[in-house]
């Protein structure tokens, strides 16, 4: 089946900005449709806050050593960067604790020294929660990023891609990314070698070893950089970069590129999906 490689211009990501036409080139494209929360957070003093509070319950403790502990301070407030576009937290009961939300990001400050745990949800959406502990410490303000796990991010961005037509998301995907933010779901992650762009163009080379990973739901986003190395002016051509599994295209904040200039370059893969084997259910009455 023909799929479509999309080719979006900087000036449509630019705000989507101004709805200039999204220019549509056929293909036989056959793909299918601080600290963070992966580790133990760091605070001023530089180590892991992996250890018990002094006095809390051996359950408590199997819970801590299970989930990811950031620390953050007991004197000063503390700001919480979450995937949620609209965060709504749910925490213990603990004196002293008082929480503001502004935009994606949680201010939370503390009078207590007692652990405190909890989750952080979309406000009105229950379905993706990430489980959150933190061990107040006299320490300065800290920065925590929580990053969810993969099965709550991917949940989330799904939902949000499929609220709209496969184009509209595409170009909302893109345009949000150019403008540096975040869309609903969508989480910064290392750089994945299986959506590295090969992307090949006379004149131009490309970097996205060093660049960044955005994975959403049904789609992720590698971004790098192409830089004229020639002496004449080059315009990028979104199809040189093109394979298989790859959905859109785009540069920012120029397609026309002069000598020892640079662009970001936006390459949106479908995800693959995991390759399972499949046993056979039937004994075949002929062998083999």
């Amino acid at each position: 089946m023909t799929r479509y490689l999309f080719a979006l211009s900087s000036a449509l990501l630019a705000f989507q900005l101004n709805a200039t036409e999204l220019a549509v080139i056929p293909t036989n494209n056959s793909g299918s449709g601080a600290t963070n929360s992966s580790g133990s957070a760091t605070g001023a003093h530089g180590s892991n806050a992996t250890t018990n509070a002094k006095g809390s319950s051996s359950a408590n403790g199997a819970e801590e050593r299970n989930s990811p502990v950031h620390v953050i301070s007991s004197k000063h407030v503390n700001r919480i960067v979450t995937p949620f576009r609209r965060p709504s937290v749910k925490l213990d009961a603990v004196e002293g604790v008082s929480t503001k939300s502004v935009g994606n990001v949680l201010y939370l400050s503390t009078s207590s020294n007692q652990p405190i745990a909890g989750f952080i949800t979309e406000a009105g959406d229950e379905s993706a929660a990430i489980k959150v502990i933190f061990r107040p410490l006299a320490v300065a303000p800290q920065e925590v990023v929580l990053q969810g796990n993969s099965t709550e991010g991917t949940a989330l961005a799904r939902r949000f891609e499929r609220s709209s037509p496969r184009s509209d998301t595409i170009k909302t995907v893109m345009a949000a990314l150019v403008r540096g933010d975040m869309p609903d779901g969508y989480q910064m992650k290392q750089v994945n070698a299986k959506y590295l762009p090969d992307c090949e163009q006379g004149g131009l080379t490309f970097n996205f070893y060093n660049g960044q990973f955005v994975s959403g739901g049904d789609y992720v986003v590698s971004i790098g950089v192409a830089e004229n190395r020639s002496t004449e002016t080059i315009n990028f051509t979104e199809n040189s970069c093109y394979k298989d599994g790859i959905v859109a295209v785009s540069a920012y904040p120029t397609i026309q590129l002069l000598p020892k200039e640079k662009t970001e370059v936006f390459v949106m893969f479908y995800r693959q999906k995991p390759v399972t084997s499949q046993q056979k259910s039937r004994r075949s009455l002929i062998g083999g």
